[in-house]
């Protein structure tokens, strides 16, 4: 009887240790997620970088260092939608290291540009060329005898000659395959020729020549200093490939009452950069991509921007008017060895930079030694009405060919901090 009662005991032992087995919880897998990123420094020097994948929380995922200019693909184990990219990099015979973290991304088949300034437009696939010689005949008279010469694919000419007897113009230049158009512009008369050439050997007839358009900024804060404005045209709709490059601010001393001399009535497209200044060494950027050359210029201020605290440890921000596409922070170490740009969607106003740079553990950084990294400056744009994620896609996902008519306009604001 004992042996039997012992049997029970027993078997209900084993049930017991059965269920408990069944019902104990199973660890928890997360799923992979896979990331694709292209290190593009912007100097072919730089051989090498490190990539550091964490997640919003600063939970280290990932931490390796690849090659430059070749694509990766990374895969994380995390239950996150996004996360923050940390590219890390040195220039060789410099004892400087260069940081970009994108905060809240996920990048796919990204080319990451690592400095503050973003490409709109694709890379220009230049054609081939060869030299050609163009002749203008009828040149006019004008007060000081300086022009401006292009051709498509901003070549501009390789020597000139001008000869006011004959009144001829004589232009080497690289006349590219395709269709090739010519630009001349003689500002102090305000007259200019565009001409679509077939041959290596053409002639021009000046006798009848356009008259351009005079433009003069209006901007918005008013008494910015000027500094360098690009204006390209389009002679082709719908192509975004050739171009004419019409005006650099250094090539010619147009006069004081006028920024701009400019073809307006025989391009369907133009492209503008500008940039300004103001005393308290901000800077204003403006990119316009359009059928005409924008004059009013409202820039992005201190106005836009409340900022509350701004240590090392935490950065509070606020946004009092329309919110950017993106803000980002540059940190500066006292010994101008480290510079770190923290890129940041603009419903993320709070960013503990102390923090996170400690959560890195870099290997290109181990060694060294940042307690007190200061807040240089404080970047905000708005481009279009592009969310942070949708504007990153297209200036950074290789594949998008061609991008230039993707961004219209972007309003740029650099804020210097004292």
């Amino acid at each position: 009887m004992k042996s039997y009662y012992l049997f029970v005991l027993l078997l209900s032992g084993l049930v017991l240790g059965c269920k408990k087995e069944k019902d104990a919880p199973k660890p928890e897998v997360l799923p992979n997620v896979e990331l694709s990123l292209n290190v593009n420094p912007g100097n072919t020097s730089v051989k090498t970088a490190e990539i550091i994948i964490s997640e919003l929380e600063g939970k280290k995922l990932l931490d390796t260092v690849v090659t430059t200019y070749q694509m990766q693909r990374v895969k994380v184990r995390s239950q996150a939608a996004n996360f923050i990219i940390t590219v890390i990099y040195k220039l060789p015979g410099f004892e400087k290291f260069y940081m970009n973290s994108y905060v809240q991304v996920r990048p796919n088949n990204w080319e990451i540009r690592t400095n503050s300034s973003f490409e709109y437009a694709s890379p220009n696939k230049i054609p081939a060329f060869e030299q050609a010689t163009l002749k203008y005949t009828k040149y006019p008279f004008s007060p000081d005898n300086k022009f401006r010469f292009t051709d498509s694919y901003g070549s501009g000419g390789g020597g000139t000659t001008l000869n006011l007897f004959y009144r001829e113009l004589t232009v080497n230049y690289e006349k590219h395959t395709g269709r090739n158009f010519t630009y001349l512009l003689i500002p102090t008369i305000n007259k200019y020729k565009i001409a679509e050439v077939t041959t290596n050997n053409s002639v021009i007839d000046l006798a009848q020549m356009e008259t351009g358009t005079r433009l003069k900024f209006k901007t918005s804060p008013d008494n910015l200093q000027k500094g360098v404005t690009n204006l390209f045209g389009y002679p082709l709709a719908n192509n975004f490939e050739n171009f004419l490059w019409l005006h650099f601010s250094s090539d010619l001393n147009i006069a004081n009452d006028v920024d701009l001399i400019y073809p307006a009535k025989q391009l369907p497209h133009f492209r503008l950069t500008t940039t300004f200044f103001d005393a308290s060494s901000n800077i204003y950027e403006y990119f316009s991509l359009a059928d005409s050359v924008p004059s009013r210029l409202n820039f992005i201020d201190d106005s836009f921007i409340k900022i509350n605290t701004k240590t090392y440890d935490q950065v509070d921000i606020e946004f009092l008017k329309e919110a950017p596409t993106y803000y980002a922070a540059q940190w500066m170490d006292a010994n101008n060895e480290l510079e770190w740009y923290v890129i940041l969607p603009p419903g993320v106003t709070t960013f503990k930079a102390k923090e996170f740079f400690t959560s890195l553990g870099s290997t290109l950084l181990q060694g060294k030694s940042y307690p007190a990294l200061r807040l240089n400056r404080l970047v905000l744009e708005k481009a279009d009405n592009l969310t942070f994620g949708s504007f990153f896609d297209i200036v950074f996902r290789e594949g998008i060919i061609p991008k230039d008519d993707k961004v219209k306009v972007s309003n740029k604001f650099y804020k210097s901090i004292r």
